[in-house]
């Protein structure tokens, strides 16, 4: 029983370091994502505001890693290479 209930706190205890961690911005102006805030004919002003994203552990090859996640975005998942969220847009000149 001694056995049982040391594995069940060591769980927890790793469950709980486990979380992901959430950081949030508060204090963002504009909507979230790409704004066009000035159009000129000789220049273009394109604000990117982010109201939150995360940190997550991942296990790669026995070593624990973070995972950026931020919603809207996706992994390019080039092997080798870091994975770190993408997002672009055009714009006509």
């Amino acid at each position: 029983m001694r056995k049982f209930t040391f594995f069940l706190a060591l769980l927890a205890v790793t469950a709980l370091n486990m979380r992901a961690q959430q950081f949030n911005y508060a204090d963002i102006s504009g909507k979230p994502g790409y704004n066009l805030v000035d159009a000129k004919a000789a220049s273009v002003t394109v604000r990117y505001a982010i109201p939150s994203f995360s940190l997550d552990d991942q296990v790669v090859d026995g070593s624990t890693m973070k995972n950026i996640s931020l919603n809207g975005t996706f992994l390019f998942n080039d092997e080798g290479m870091p994975s770190l969220p993408g997002s672009g847009r055009y714009i006509a000149i």
